[in-house]
């Protein structure tokens, strides 16, 4: 009985052996990849606060709130996606919280998909948050990659009426980050196609407008 039991020791030791080796993650490496970087190793999995800062809006009092255009404009979540309704602060505020043109921002209520602003000079609100890269980080790369990231987040979060994402959500989730000259290769490359994308919509609006117009004029419009 004893010596019959030792091969099954050794076979459940060999598992534990075959098993703990197929369990060691693979090393991450995107499938498409450009040439120069195909011998640079794997992607390093870091927590998004060493690569950017995420800064959320002030809560300004709603008493210097107004619709006549005085002070700054205040960027609400909703101004993420639609501009029909504006809203101005007159009252103090301090230089930290001042928004321009090209900075990232992130609806923190509902929808976390990122947006670069382009809208000038603005306020950032509560409930919206600005993402900046740190020193040996590419903001446009991070833009492209954090929207990513951000969409999974959406998706684990828990079904809500309304889901809402936090600062600290943002820095502690781990990511995959290549080297700074990847980045900027990466980020080069998707920003060029986001241009080309602008453009084709550009002429499709136009195009769009065009038959509107021709429609107007090709058909009678009032009828006896």
């Amino acid at each position: 009985p004893c010596c019959a039991s030792r091969p099954k020791v050794r076979k459940f030791q060999d598992w534990k052996c075959m098993r703990s080796k197929s369990d060691k993650k693979k090393p991450l490496v995107p499938s498409l990849r450009f040439p120069e970087f195909r011998e640079a190793g794997a992607w390093e999995v870091k927590k998004l606060g060493a690569v950017l800062t995420f800064q959320t809006g002030f809560p300004f009092s709603s008493k210097y709130f107004n619709e006549i255009g005085d002070g700054l404009r205040l960027i609400r979540n909703a101004d993420l996606k639609s501009s029909d309704r504006m809203i101005f602060y007159s009252g103090p505020y301090e230089q930290t919280f001042i928004v321009n043109n090209g900075d990232i921002l992130v609806g923190m209520d509902g929808d976390f998909s990122p947006s670069i602003w382009g809208h000038g000079k603005a306020l950032l609100n509560q409930r919206v948050g600005r993402v900046s890269a740190k020193d040996g980080s590419s903001l446009t790369f991070l833009h492209f990659s954090v929207s990513v990231a951000l969409k999974l987040i959406e998706q684990r979060t828990a079904q809500t009426t309304v889901k809402h994402l936090s600062h600290t959500t943002v820095e502690k989730t781990k990511w995959p980050i290549p080297i700074f000259h990847e980045q900027q290769k990466i980020a080069h490359c998707l920003s060029s196609l986001d241009e080309v994308i602008g453009l084709e919509s550009h002429k499709l609006d136009t195009l769009k407008n065009l038959k509107k117009g021709l429609m107007q004029q090709l058909f009678p419009q009032e009828v006896a």
